[in-house]
């Protein structure tokens, strides 16, 4: 391996405070420093642009994906392939950020982004019919990973479950459920006339938005750390058990986890992942103008524990407002400072509350804020928690649940206008005006109120109004 490139992402991982992965079981590291990608083993592609002013802290430049409004592919470069060890497990991560703009399709599929193949395709195999494709991507901002296995799909039972019946079958649709996941999506190929093809697809996703369009923890034109793992299913006695795993992790936090799924039969015992595509594609043409950025990509055959383990976990350092602080202001936000640098995926409405109160969270660094929707009241105690749910970028969870209270002000003198005395108002008697009128009010609007309730102010006293 380059052992400037490992270097490189070695760096990188560092000062963005991510864990740092240990050199074992690494298939080969790329930094997208230069566009000598050919002397490192890429192949099928003509040219690479590069962006030498997007990419993380520590690198030089990113590999740039930019698509012309309407285009499928972008317009700097397309794909991009690379064969590695045949391995049952792979595991791949790098750093993205898309354009501030960035829709993506505007569909419930695509855009395409990283693909693995296995030793059943050639060096050039089309990725959406193959023997197995394993796609790792996002999708309206929602993380998701996904497979297809069309070559396997049993044309003459189409819609009819084989899980019992044969090993000869698709796993990813049009023969049914082989993992309790779903039967998958069967579709009529485009390509082939009289529908006499069927593809598929199987897809697990986030219900929760990661690439979110406003700025925090989650904005998509940030740059964020994306890793995902496929391990193969065993085989036993000839047959495929739903023992495979994909996971997937959002700036080091854990999002998609299965370790129960089905991604090849008895029929392939051999299979093994060998091949990696990056080939960005939008079916249906790109809805605007848009662009993404990936820095420093590994692969790997497994996920590696942090070279330096971290196993201290944050602490609550401080708060604003204070522990049993008074007279705050009910117009400000809650804020809790940590020891380290918090996971920002592990910041949530949930994790960060207020008592009774609705609002908005956002962390920066060590710093996580919760911005209520409203105004708090006045002359009121709340209850502010941060939860174990948080975490640091090690994945070192909150010891317990960090509660405090604080009291809001009292409303200011005057701001609410004079008082009412009513005491003889029904008695007839009238009533008296005490105080005087505050910055709330006039005495026109007094004035105006009264002669609307057929009232009025005689010698200081409010009566009912004279005939």
């Amino acid at each position: 391996m380059n052992k400037k490139i490992y270097l490189a992402a070695f760096l990188v991982c560092f000062s963005m405070g991510y864990p740092m992965l240990s050199q074992a079981g690494i298939l080969f590291s790329e930094s997208f420093d230069d566009t000598n990608l050919a002397a490192r083993g890429w192949y099928d592609f003509s040219t690479v642009q590069l962006s030498t002013a997007e990419h993380v802290s520590g690198s030089t430049s990113s590999i740039e994906y930019r698509f012309n409004q309407g285009a499928t592919t972008p317009a700097s470069g397309k794909i991009l392939r690379k064969k590695f060890t045949e391995t049952d497990s792979v595991y791949i991560s790098y750093h993205v950020k898309y354009s501030s703009n960035w829709e993506g399709s505007n569909r419930p599929y695509h855009p395409h982004e990283f693909y693995l193949l296995t030793n059943l395709e050639d060096d050039y195999a089309g990725p959406a019919y193959t023997h197995m494709t394993a796609y790792v991507e996002q999708n309206e901002g929602t993380p998701s990973l996904s497979i297809q296995d069309g070559i396997n799909v049993d044309e003459s039972k189409i819609g009819i479950d084989l899980t019992n019946v044969t090993e000869a079958r698709a796993i990813a649709g049009c023969n049914g459920d082989s993992d309790g996941y779903g039967v998958g999506e069967c579709y009529a190929s485009l390509d082939v006339p009289n529908g006499s093809v069927h593809w598929n697809r199987k897809k697990w996703r986030t219900e929760k938005i990661f690439f979110q369009d406003s700025a925090g923890p989650y904005y998509k034109s940030d740059w964020h750390f994306v890793e995902a793992y496929f391990k193969l299913n065993s085989i036993q006695n000839g047959k495929g058990t739903a023992d495979g795993q994909i996971k997937y992790w959002f700036d080091g936090v854990l999002i998609i986890d299965h370790e129960n799924v089905m991604l090849r039969t008895g029929q392939y015992p051999n299979m093994k992942f060998n091949q990696l595509m990056i080939g960005p594609y939008i079916g249906d043409g790109s809805p605007v103008s848009q662009t993404f950025w990936v820095d420093n990509l590994t692969l790997s055959t497994a996920r590696s524990t942090p070279a330096a383990t971290d196993t201290t976990p944050p602490t609550v350092t401080s708060t604003n407002p204070t522990k049993n602080q008074t007279g705050v202001a009910v117009n400000g936000s809650i804020s809790a400072t940590f020891s380290e640098t918090v996971a920002p995926a592990t910041i949530t409405t949930s994790s960060f509350t207020v008592g009774g109160v609705t609002g908005t969270v956002s962390v920066t660094g060590n710093i996580a804020t919760f911005t209520p929707s409203a105004n708090l009241a006045y002359n009121t105690s709340y209850t502010a928690t941060v939860t174990t749910t948080v975490t640091d970028i090690a994945q070192n969870h909150l010891a317990a649940n960090y509660t405090w209270t604080f009291t809001t002000a009292a409303p200011s003198s005057g701001s609410g206008g004079g008082s009412i005395d009513l005491t003889n108002a029904s008695s007839g008697g009238g009533c008296s005006v005490a105080g005087r009128t505050g910055s709330g009010g006039s005495k026109v609007d007094l004035l105006l109120i009264l002669a609307g309730l057929g009232m009025e102010v005689w010698r200081g006293r409010i009566q009912r109004k004279r005939n």
